[in-house]
């Protein structure tokens, strides 16, 4: 069975790539994670960076987070991927869904010399949704754009509103 790592960006698409990725046969090693130095949250998703430690938790995969800086995220995430690859890591998972999405991942496992695993990429994204519910799962809004969505859109569950 090939150790991997899971880029976890908190989200459903992460989620969904991970699980599928276990179900290949793939051994996950661990959850890496960004986070902002400055405001502590994850880059993409704006996610506080205990909840995504509670996630891990949860999960039962262990979490490895990593604090980056906007001028120097590559590599620092390079970096911190790096220092697990001596336990055996062949590979990493990532949730893009989009080909254009997938060059970061190839180049930064091309240089990292391991591989890149896209168990989403190329599907068709009203697909997903789906995928991701009837696998069992759940999405709760938890963080949102307050100019976009608001408060009310807080918390609300992806099942009951889809």
């Amino acid at each position: 069975m090939k150790k991997v790592i899971v880029s976890w960006s908190t989200g459903k698409d992460s989620c969904l790539a991970c699980y599928k990725a276990i179900k290949m046969g793939y051994n996950v090693s661990y959850l890496p994670n960004t986070i902002s130095s400055q405001y502590k949250r994850v880059r993409f998703h704006g996610v506080k960076d205990t909840l995504v430690q509670k996630q891990a938790h949860a999960i039962g995969i262990p979490l490895l987070q990593i604090e980056t800086s906007a001028d120097s995220y590559e590599q620092e995430f390079k970096e911190a991927v790096r220092s697990v690859l001596s336990e055996g890591i062949e590979g990493m998972v990532f949730g893009d869904i989009f080909l254009h999405m997938r060059e970061f991942a190839d180049k930064i496992c091309q240089e990292l010399n391991i591989q890149a695993i896209e168990p989403l990429c190329g599907l068709n994204p009203e697909e997903i949704l789906p995928d991701f519910i009837n696998s069992g799962f759940e999405a709760v809004i938890v963080a949102t754009q307050a100019n976009i969505l608001g408060k009310s859109g807080l918390a609300r569950s992806w099942i009951s509103h889809f």
